[in-house]
């Protein structure tokens, strides 16, 4: 049976080049600024973020959800550049605002993005992991990395990526009209994106002690999983490289180290968001 007319996704835009560069310019300014906020607001964040457990303003948790999602355009917006070029390409022809679309797709993706990271953040540190790491808690770090690189080898994380790798696929397969389907679509093609880097995230925020420098390290690799040519081997890849770092670390932890330290990565000494 054919599917309904109204669900049947547009042919791409024969401007489509020109769109995606136009896409790529917005992209590229947007992301420089939310890396200048996500630096110039580093302690204010891990203060809002402290801030949460204990009961705060209505307006300390909408600026710590709004910190959270400009951190998350910072990461994660040049890995989704595809997928918007995409959508807005295909949706320059029809009826309606394909700018005020392709917003609301963009929004939908970094609200799930925003709602992850504030809530992981705030569970990881009401679980004590974002403080010291001393006692038990002190092999978190190295059990993530493993996990993380164990989940990288997995068929579910080549499904997720494969959907997050394929933007014509997706709409495809997605596809809804108007800025409601616009938004709809954006929180399907987050959900999918999660599914292949949570752990990674958790990694990050556990392990990389919310370093910018090592946000910028995993924003590359997100990167390289998603547009890369070789994204599915360079997702193995990485999952190998995870796992023997991750043992590496539980070997630091029983206090048997056999290399110098990973710069960056947490020591045990407590987190916080640092160049």
């Amino acid at each position: 049976m054919a599917a309904p007319a109204e669900h049947a996704h547009p042919e791409p835009h024969e401007d489509l080049p020109r769109v995606a560069w136009t896409v790529l310019a917005a992209v590229a300014l947007v992301t420089l600024g939310a890396w200048f906020v996500t630096w110039r607001t580093a302690d204010d964040y891990s203060a809002l973020m402290a801030s949460q457990l204990g009961g705060t303003a209505p307006a300390a948790t909408v600026a710590f959800l709004a910190l959270s999602a400009v951190m998350m355009v910072a990461m994660m917006l040049p890995g989704a550049l595809p997928m918007l070029a995409a959508y807005r390409g295909v949706t320059a022809h029809e009826a309606g605002d394909a700018r005020l679309r392709a917003a609301l797709f963009g929004a939908g993706y970094f609200l799930v993005w925003a709602a992850f990271t504030a809530g992981s953040l705030v569970a990881l540190m009401a679980l004590g992991l974002m403080d010291a790491l001393t006692g038990p808690v002190r092999f978190v770090p190295g059990a993530l990395l493993v996990a993380a690189g164990v989940y990288q080898l997995t068929g579910w994380k080549q499904f997720c990526l494969r959907h997050c790798r394929s933007p014509l696929g997706f709409l495809t397969t997605h596809w809804r009209p108007g800025n409601a389907g616009a938004l709809r679509m954006g929180l399907a093609h987050s959900a999918w994106c999660l599914g292949c880097c949570w752990l990674l995230m958790l990694v990050l925020f556990v392990a990389g002690s919310m370093s910018l420098l090592w946000m910028g390290v995993f924003a590359g690799f997100i990167l390289a999983e998603k547009v890369g040519g070789p994204g599915e081997r360079v997702a193995r890849w990485l999952g190998v490289a995870g796992v023997l770092v991750g043992l590496y670390a539980l070997l630091c932890a029983l206090g048997h180290p056999v290399l110098p330290a990973v710069p960056g990565m947490d020591d045990g000494s407590g987190m916080g968001m640092s160049p």
